[in-house]
């Protein structure tokens, strides 16, 4: 077995992006709000696919972020509602479709565009992501008696205002989503 690593670099241009979206839209209204259970399952089952096979090494941080994702939907003191939960299952929902892009069982490349449907997840999520785990940070100061610790409640509604606001400004800004 060979330690060599080969970084492979490719950009995503705008129809490209285009592209991905069009496929996460066809996605979003296949399963619609209804779905919340078939979009958190099609994450959980892509995870649980990885973790029970040989998955690719490039997988392994995409899988971290995609079980970050999942958690904030699941986190009892997070509280993601409406509006902003709603945002969440729309980036995962193409993780429930069965009939993506790439099939997964393909060797080498049937997860390529599973990666990079969670890039751009991650991309369209990253005020929830650092709101998130700012608010696991806190959560777990709070537990070790730290006197700085904000009370859950009181961080969770500074987090979730602050994640809100960067998330209406990215989308001024045309980012992706």
């Amino acid at each position: 077995m060979s330690n060599t690593t080969i970084r492979i670099d490719f950009e995503l241009t705008g129809a490209d992006i285009n592209f991905f979206r069009e496929r996460l839209k066809s996605s979003q209204k296949k399963f619609g709000s209804s779905g919340e259970d078939k979009i958190m399952g099609g994450a959980e089952a892509l995870i649980k696919r990885m973790e029970s096979s040989r998955s690719p090494d490039f997988m392994a941080p995409r899988l971290a972020r995609l079980r970050e994702m999942l958690a904030m939907l699941k986190d009892p003191d997070w509280r993601l509602e409406g509006e902003d939960r709603q945002h969440v299952l729309n980036a995962l929902s193409y993780f429930a479709d069965p009939k993506d892009l790439v099939p997964d069982s393909i060797p080498g490349i049937g997860l390529l565009d599973d990666a990079i449907m969670i890039d751009l997840s991650v991309i369209e999520l990253a005020p929830e992501l650092v709101g998130y785990a700012e608010f696991c940070a806190n959560r777990d100061e709070l537990q070790r008696g730290m006197p700085d610790a904000e009370p859950l409640s009181v961080a969770r509604d500074i987090l979730q205002k602050r994640m809100r606001r960067q998330r209406r400004r990215s989308v001024r800004l045309g980012d992706w989503g």
